[in-house]
């Protein structure tokens, strides 16, 4: 068995692109997350890191609920599926609801939803949600995080990102996105609100922080200039930054169209505001790769929705004519970065061939 799933994916993705705005709410969001779920929640063995999730299931086994190895979301988790049933099926199931349930929301939010998912399959769904777990629950509570930001909710704004950095503690890089809240020149009451949020996402940050600093330290940054040793794929973090230059390459190239089609996209209906934040983060990041390029790679997963808005908007910049050629050729991209990816992708043999837990004896 191959890589079939993550065709299964992308097929399906792809199945949704004519489909019209209602028609995908009704229909194609819950059959797309359905099968979503199932593939990346009842995987087996499959992703860099699954040995090391089996490990801390396993520890936690007869552990207190308070002894928590990891972040405290994903902890507490964890706990349920080794203790009260259901294993790390269970575990994977949840954060697979989670992260699927809030992509397809974010995707129903943007002018082309189908191509929206078409542009997150081959890295963030097949890399991300089947690798990274705890990871891919704090990015998909950020895509709502995004939503709330273009909106100007303050409170779920925040709530969201709190809850994701409880599942990973990167998430509060969220926090970069809280300027498109606000209209500028900023007046008394906004003045107030935005100076209690910063105070707010600095001590949540120094909480989060402030026990694992050096471990982050050793794992970042020195082990970038050292070089790692460990055959463990989450130990060694050059490993997991393979890559990152070409990734940040990308999406500063999807950050540069929407700088230069500002002003179209506003005439368009469509709140660039935001993503123009996103682009000058990508940017700031392709810059950092070149010295660390795993904080680099790690932080710019949260970037990625940045691509699906670009995907879903770039047929409407080309014009009617060429709207239903640029679809095809945006999802010959995304089909030809998944084939590369599985067939010459420098770790990808943790993810080939996928293994289901309901094919399996």
């Amino acid at each position: 068995m191959t890589g079939w799933a993550y065709w299964l994916m992308l097929i399906a993705a792809a199945a949704l692109v004519p489909i019209d705005r209602t028609a995908y709410v009704k229909l194609g969001l819950p059959v797309f997350a359905l099968i979503a779920i199932v593939l990346i929640g009842l995987r087996r063995d499959v992703g860099g890191d699954w040995d090391v999730y089996i490990a801390w299931l396993d520890a936690a086994v007869g552990a207190p609920i308070t002894d928590f190895r990891t972040d405290l979301g994903y902890s507490l988790l964890n706990w349920v599926g080794a203790n009260l049933g259901g294993g790390i099926y269970l575990v994977n199931t949840v954060c697979a609801a989670i992260a699927v349930g809030c992509l397809v929301v974010f995707s129903a939010h943007q002018n082309r939803p189908g191509l929206a998912l078409v542009a997150a399959v081959p890295y963030l769904m097949v890399v991300v949600y089947t690798g990274y777990t705890r990871q891919s629950v704090a990015i998909g509570l950020g895509m709502l995080a995004i939503i709330a930001a273009q909106k100007q909710s303050t409170i779920p704004f925040v709530v969201l990102v709190t809850i994701a950095a409880l599942f990973h503690k990167s998430a509060v890089v969220l926090f970069v996105f809280a300027p498109a809240i606000y209209r500028f020149p900023l007046g008394p009451d906004s003045f107030f609100k935005a100076g209690g949020m910063t105070v707010y996402a600095i001590c949540l940050t120094f909480l989060l922080f402030v026990n694992s600093f050096g471990n982050l330290l050793g794992d970042y940054v020195l082990a970038a200039q050292a070089g790692a040793s460990s055959e463990n794929f989450a130990d060694n973090q050059k490993w997991a930054s393979t890559g990152a230059v070409f990734r940040l390459l990308q999406l500063s190239l999807f950050g540069a169209i929407v700088v230069i089609f500002w002003k179209r996209l506003g005439r368009q209906g469509e709140e660039p505001g935001v993503w123009g934040i996103a682009a000058a983060a990508v940017l700031t990041l392709l810059v950092l790769s070149f010295s660390r390029s795993t904080i680099a790679d790690r932080i710019g997963l949260y970037f990625i929705p940045l691509s699906m808005y670009v995907y879903s908007v770039a047929p409407g910049l080309l014009g009617p004519k060429l709207e239903k050629f640029a679809a095809v050729g945006l999802f010959l991209v995304s089909a030809g970065s998944l084939w590369v990816w599985l067939g010459y992708g420098t770790h990808s043999r943790y993810w080939v061939p996928y293994n289901w837990a309901l094919l399996q004896q």
